[in-house]
């Protein structure tokens, strides 16, 4: 497995991505993937099968600390309280006590981005969450998120059709994961 590294952290450079699986596909799909050697799995509560992703990572053989998981909070679960309590939910359907990449979903316009950021630093500071970070943000947008937290990732769609130049010098410039989702 090649390996990235950004601020000092080691992240697979391929991953699972569970979007549209559920079920006991689900299960055995990454179950599957961690046994062909894949060690990095991303997920979203708006998925809906974080508790099918969590019975994959624990029927596998492979030691949670070896996992690099990411998981999603949608944007109407961005006040405060509701990072914290849809995060604590993630944890238990993921099986897991943390989850290396707490991810914003999409930007949010009706609570603050320091509001949301700040409650994923909470959970950072009491261990429950590795590393923070924003999916589909535009450089603005992320540069705004750096005033707030220490911005991990950015997960994009990034394909030969759609190119991300400017993200891609940002994440450069700022020491950030730029991650592609649908790159095929």
């Amino acid at each position: 497995m090649e390996y990235q590294t950004i601020k000092d952290e080691k992240v697979p450079s391929l991953g699972l991505g569970t979007y549209r699986l559920t079920g006991n596909a689900c299960e055995v799909a990454v179950e599957r993937a961690l046994g062909m050697g894949y060690r990095n799995v991303d997920t979203a509560q708006m998925y809906g099968n974080e508790a099918e992703v969590g019975r994959g990572l624990e029927g596998s053989s492979v030691d949670r600390g070896e996992i690099f998981l990411t998981t999603k909070v949608w944007p109407s679960d961005f006040a405060h309280d509701r990072v914290i309590s849809k995060t604590r939910e993630s944890l238990k359907k993921l099986r897991t006590d943390y989850v290396d990449l707490l991810l914003m979903h999409w930007p949010g316009d009706g609570v603050p981005l320091g509001e949301t950021l700040g409650a994923m630093r909470e959970l950072q500071d009491e261990g429950s969450v590795l590393h923070i970070g924003v999916s589909n943000f535009s450089p603005s947008l992320l540069g705004e998120a750096t005033e707030h937290a220490e911005i991990f990732c950015n997960q994009v769609q990034y394909h030969p059709y759609k190119s991300q130049d400017a993200l891609l010098d940002q994440a450069q410039k700022l020491d950030y994961l730029l991650t592609a989702y649908t790159p095929l």
